[in-house]
């Protein structure tokens, strides 16, 4: 039998509160730097010295609880402390992070901890990367529990591109049931009241000038993923030269195949200048097999410049939608003209402009 809850708040995850609450400013507590890449054991000897994150005593029926947070060049360590008389039930934590700045539409990673390390973590709650990834160690001490983690750049939640790089952090006490979860793990998505300023060390991947649109930096399997206001991504930094399939795999987890949809889309084709654009197809496909179509529902074709590891969104437009149809032909002529038809008979068009493509004419589409 586990715990009943008991949450402790360190900051709030990914809710805002009720605008009848005023909210409280966060106290921001700069994270440390390690002199060297402690050893993920549970013996938290290594991690003396670093940022005290959260302290609370045990009173009554309630565990105390301690964290500490640091930073060793690219990876955050946490180090956990649960002690005091309910300690005798198996040990229950879920971490939640989440950073405010890296745009509104930045998720945040949820990882549960037991007894014996990470447990799974549902799709909607972290990637399977992000899961896997992560380093945790669970310790029984005299006291009670001494969890040690690691998160290196591919479990970390989307992070603020310019700026100060500013985490939310969360755990909760007595929930190792992913079911039994609710979006934020603070209690009701209460008010941020404390954030982690990390050093931009965490960063240090990264090894290209970030365009000043992109507001969130995502590490993925294969390389760097930049976000602007849209939730497609706009700006991407491979580990190796760029493939269509690299490509696909960085941009979604789930891209389609133009095939299967019977969309005319090439896979290259090249700008006046001899660059290089490759498609993706991303969205759900808005037609069932009677051919009924839900106007929710789309398919985009985003369309990237890529030079060698660099890929930047130039064009973001239906492939198949309920007012279009489905695209039947997209084609580049050597002066920069992008032409795509539609099965509904529209064809619209396009013109290279320095960096992206810019539409020629509008009509009621």
């Amino acid at each position: 039998m586990l715990p009943s809850a008991s949450t402790v708040l360190v900051a709030a995850f990914a809710l805002a509160p009720s605008p009848a609450v005023p909210r409280e400013e966060p106290c921001v507590r700069k994270v440390s730097e390690l002199p060297r890449r402690p050893r993920v054991d549970g013996d938290l000897r290594d991690l003396v010295g670093t940022t005290p994150v959260l302290t609370r005593a045990a009173s009554g029926h309630t565990d105390g609880l301690s964290l500490r947070a640091a930073v060793f060049v690219d990876t955050l360590y946490l180090g956990l402390e649960v002690t005091g008389d309910a300690t005798e039930a198996p040990l229950a934590l879920t971490v939640g992070l989440h950073s405010p700045e890296a745009g509104v539409a930045a998720p945040g990673h949820l990882f549960h901890l037991g007894p014996d390390g990470k447990r799974p973590s549902t799709a909607e709650e972290a990637p399977a990367y992000a899961l896997a990834a992560l380093e945790a160690a669970v310790v029984r001490t005299p006291r009670g529990w001494a969890v040690e983690v690691a998160l290196p750049p591919l479990s970390l939640p989307r992070l603020p591109a310019h700026g100060a790089l500013l985490l939310e952090l969360c755990v909760t006490e007595g929930a190792l049931d992913p079911a039994a979860q609710h979006p934020s793990s603070c209690p009701s998505g209460g008010p941020s009241t404390v954030r982690l300023d990390l050093p931009e060390s965490l960063l240090s991947g990264l090894r290209a000038r970030v365009p000043p649109e992109v507001i969130g930096l995502e590490a993925r399997p294969g390389g760097w993923v930049g976000f602007g206001e849209r939730i497609e991504p706009r700006w991407i930094l491979a580990d190796k030269p760029l493939t269509l399939p690299s490509l696909r795999a960085l941009v979604s987890d789930s891209s389609l195949d133009p095939a299967a949809l019977r969309l005319y889309i090439p896979d290259r084709m090249t700008l006046p200048d001899g660059g290089a654009v490759l498609g993706v197809l991303t969205g759900l496909d808005p037609f069932d097999a009677e051919d009924a179509c839900s106007p929710d529902r789309e398919v985009r074709f985003l369309l990237y410049r890529v030079k060698g590891r660099l890929a930047e969104r130039v064009l973001d437009w239906p492939a198949r939608s309920c007012a279009l149809g489905r695209a039947l032909s997209v084609s580049l002529d050597p002066s920069g003209e992008l032409t795509v038809g539609y099965s509904s008979g529209a064809t619209v068009r396009f013109i290279w402009s320095h960096d992206h493509f810019e539409r020629t004419e509008y009509g009621s589409l």
